[in-house]
């Protein structure tokens, strides 16, 4: 299911890139069918939760709205939102992150008004932050024993910090390309136009 979610943000953030003769309108378009796609199937995939994981998701998602909410920003552009965000997809899935990441960036959104046509973007980006998160989880539980402690080893806080850094930049370059189609668009030279070549 999140594969099939993460195939329409992928088409999302890859059309500028197409090269299409494609109108003014696509941008809408684009964000029309992704914003109805990606909500059904999170729904969905937010049905199969059991209830304690159900309320764990609410909670994260609120507790990530309020830190936004807050405007609390740390050095080099740090947000405490991926916090919550790559701590869940690290220690239940993949799945549970994308889930966390995208409900947070919805819900905050909804709380402090930033809905807006950059929010697919930044849904789908946040989302697979949590999904990176939870591969690396799985990768380290596959590769080392499992912990009798419930503190954090080093090789867990290690292999965190590596993805929070990548995934950090990542989702910086991502969300960059909603302002290069929206916001710089027809500035020549710079912003994207209809029907550039994919080059």
């Amino acid at each position: 299911m999140i594969a099939a979610v993460s195939i329409v943000g992928v088409v999302l953030f890859l059309w500028p890139f197409l090269g299409f003769g494609l109108t003014p309108d696509a941008p809408a378009l684009a964000l029309t069918l992704a914003a109805v796609v990606s909500l059904a199937i999170m729904e969905a995939g937010a049905r199969r939760l059991d209830s304690g994981r159900l309320a764990l998701l609410a909670a994260l998602a609120g507790i990530d709205a309020a830190l936004r909410l807050a405007l609390v920003n740390g050095v080099g552009g740090f947000s405490p939102i991926f916090f919550l965000v790559l701590a869940a997809g690290y220690e239940f899935g993949p799945s549970y992150g994308f889930l966390v990441g995208s409900f947070s960036l919805l819900v905050s959104a909804v709380a402090t008004g930033g809905v807006g046509p950059w929010l697919p973007y930044e849904a789908f980006a946040v989302g697979w932050v949590g999904l990176s998160a939870g591969l690396a989880g799985l990768l380290v539980r596959r590769v080392r024993p499992a912990r009798r402690s419930w503190l954090p080893s080093r090789v867990d806080v290690g292999a965190l910090a590596a993805v929070a850094v990548v995934t950090g930049f990542a989702y910086g370059a991502l969300t960059d390309v909603y302002g290069w189609v929206a916001f710089y668009r027809g500035v020549e030279n710079f912003g994207w136009i209809p029907g550039l070549s994919p080059a």
